[in-house]
């Protein structure tokens, strides 16, 4: 298997078929091939800005490297302490997506949660409404540079994260739309009671 520099998956071989020699070069080919390519044409920016009372948050703008105004996402997190890469089970799920977006043309603010990193105020204290908040604060920074498009800001939310930015939405005129990846179909009580029992009824558990 060969993975890239990104984390992504680029070659896989199952099974032997040939000469150990033959599989060396096959996979020196295929390496060399790789980094011949042209690497992505954005920046990223490490960045700190507030929000609402005494807020600081951590963040990475990965902006295209091209002149002009761009378009540009937040991505609002799902539920659990996480930092601004989405870091989980060794990936870093919201850095791969800044990175793939960003090289479309797409400028893309991710940003560490309450408590976490660069970030301060706790986590545990905060209600998704307050998650919403954060999203807002987001924008309004995105708003502030001269490379983003301000018509043309949205919010990428993952699991509880689609609810935070809905309800951002509703209380910001600014974010012209929403991609929810995972959100909650349902109301909240209901989706933690439904998350609960599919929990117990996967798990295995000796007898007495």
């Amino acid at each position: 298997m060969i993975i890239d520099g990104n984390g992504h998956v680029r070659w896989i071989a199952t099974g032997y078929y040939g000469s150990p020699t033959a599989l060396a070069d096959e996979i020196s080919i295929i390496i060399e091939e790789i980094k011949k390519e042209v690497p992505p044409k954005f920046r990223e920016e490490n960045i700190v800005f507030h929000g609402k009372d005494t807020l600081r948050y951590g963040a990475t703008l990965t902006v295209p490297d091209t002149p002009g105004k761009h378009p540009a996402i937040v991505i609002a997190s799902g539920t659990y302490p996480q930092d601004r890469d989405g870091s989980m089970a060794g990936h870093k799920i919201y850095k791969q997506i800044a990175e793939y977006l960003s090289s479309k043309g797409i400028a893309v603010l991710r940003v560490d949660d309450r408590g976490v990193g660069e970030s301060n105020g706790v986590y545990a204290d905060a209600t998704t409404a307050d998650f919403a908040e954060d999203v807002i604060a987001g924008v309004e920074y995105l708003k502030s540079r001269h490379d983003i498009d301000r018509r043309k800001i949205g919010v990428l939310g993952h699991s509880e994260g689609g609810a935070s930015c809905s309800i951002a939405a509703s209380r910001c005129k600014d974010i012209k739309f929403l991609i929810s990846a995972a959100g909650l179909m349902t109301d909240g009580l209901n989706s933690v009671i439904r998350q609960n029992r599919d929990i117990v009824a996967s798990r295995q558990y000796d007898p007495f």
